[in-house]
Formats: C-alpha cells, structure tokens, sequence
C-alpha cells in the first residue's frame, strides 16, 4: 500500500471511530442539551448506503443525522418495497419535496439508466446537496428542480424552523403565503416559486409520484385532480401521511374518487396504485 492510501485508511479509520463514540455518546446522553451539543459537533462527512456513495450532513436534517446515527433512514420499509417493486424498469418517477435525495437517489440506483426521475426542491441547501450526491454516483437520470410543486404558480415563502441562527431540521420547512406572520426569530425565511402539476405537462402520466411537503400535499393534488383527466395521472402515488392533519379524509376520498387504492402503507407513509 503506498504512503498516501495508508493515510487515507488511517484517516478514514479514525474518522468512524469517531463516529463510534459519538453514536455512544448520544445514545448515553438521553434527552436535552447534550444531545444537542453532541448533534452540533458533527460534521459533513462521506458513508456508504445503499451500495451508493453520500456527502452526508448530520447536524441539520433529520433524516440524514438518523443514516448517521443508525446506518439506515427512517424510511427502509418504503425503500425496500420500492426495490423489490420496481427494481431494473424503466419508470417516469416524481419526487416532490426531494430533500437531499434520499428517495431520488435509491430510485436512481435500481431503475434502468432510462429512466427519469424529476426531482423537486425549493430549499437551495438540500437542492445542491441533491446535485452533489447525483455526481458523487454518477446518476445522470435525475432531473433537478429548484422550485416547489403547489396549487397556483406564483411567488412563495419557505420556512424554516430555527433553534438560536442554525436551522434544526432542513426537510420540515413549510410553504406559506403569509410571511409577516412568521416570528423572525423562531423561522428563517427563503422566497420561492412554485409551479403547478397543471402546467408541468411534461410530467403528466408518470409511473410514480412521492409526495412529502410537509402538510402541503392536499394544495399540490386536490387542484390537480380537478382538472387532469385519467391519462395525466400517476400510476403510484406515495403520501406522507403524518402531517396531512385535518384535511387528510378529503384528501383520502379524492384519492380513492380519482380511483386509488392503498398497496402498502408504514407509520410514516402511503402507496397508492391505479
């Protein structure tokens, strides 16, 4: 081994076994400030997952500190249905609130190299690691969108949920036309804009839409189905559904009313096939 791959395994080495400790840490540490000041401490960092390899920032969002944390995300279950579903077709895929990637990234490393995968993220953080991860793998097939998917285009503020001047978990920002309302020290403001499934006739017909915004779900569909007719549907249809609140059972009947029906369903999520 020459010199320089030596320091690079020493390096990386030293660099889980940091991480070892840390992982210790927190869990020893239960609730409160040492949490946080343990979380705070971590820094971007390089880890394999899923027979890919991601630029991972743990500190501030939720779903990339618990692969930190426990070496998979909070949503395997879906994943791994989605693979023994999908894995080696050709699909049109939407991934609407995209995150990091995590949804776009795994459909990337099973489906064909035809196929499409949109992806849509307002968020310029998550945006650019999502683009970042796509070239760390060489996934070609991911079509980026820097804008948010909602019921009317137009000009829209995200907001963030602040602890102190650093943004606790990235993935919860919500869209809202009512910034003045928004306290400036709890929430930090980002302008977005937004387009509609409406306009965006390319997308129509896709094979699988994922939809995770934060509550934003019904703003996004219940426009769409009033005018798409049955060709401009998605096929699959996947809800977050922990955060519909009380518009989940109008949401629901105008899933099932567009003919929909559940196929497999976690705590956190819900598919739906035609």
């Amino acid at each position: 081994m020459s010199d320089a791959a030596n320091q690079v395994s020493v390096t990386t080495a030293q660099m889980e076994h940091a991480n070892a400790c840390l992982r210790e840490a927190y869990k020893l540490a239960g609730r409160g400030r040492m949490r946080n000041l343990i979380r705070k401490s971590l820094l971007p960092q390089m880890i394999a997952y899923r027979n890919m390899v991601i630029h991972l920032h743990p500190y501030d969002n939720f779903t990339e500190f618990v692969i930190w944390r426990k070496g998979q995300s909070p949503e395997e279950l879906e994943l791994n249905w989605l693979k023994e579903t999908f894995e080696g077709k050709t699909l049109k895929v939407l991934d609407i609130g995209a995150n990091f990637g995590l949804y776009s990234l795994v459909f990337a490393s099973f489906l064909s190299p035809e196929s499409r995968i949109h992806a849509f993220e307002p968020n310029p953080t998550l945006c650019e690691r999502l683009r970042k991860n796509c070239a760390l793998n060489d996934f070609d097939n991911v079509v980026l969108n820097s804008f948010a998917i909602s019921g009317e285009t137009a000009k829209a503020t995200l907001s963030i949920e602040l602890r102190g001047d650093v943004a606790t978990n990235l993935g919860e920002a919500q869209l809202t036309r009512d910034p003045a309302r928004m306290d400036r020290e709890k929430f930090e403001s980002i302008q977005v804009q937004t387009r509609t499934l409406w306009e965006l006739s390319e997308l129509h017909g896709a094979d699988f839409a994922k939809l995770d915004v934060e509550g934003h779900e019904a703003n996004i569909l219940m426009p769409f189905f009033e005018v798409a007719d049955d060709k401009a549907l998605p096929q699959y249809l996947q809800l977050e559904t922990v955060n519909l609140g009380n518009g989940a059972d109008g949401l629901f009947a105008a899933i099932a009313g567009r003919g929909y029906e559940p196929v497999f369903q976690t705590q956190r999520n819900t598919i739906f096939r035609r």
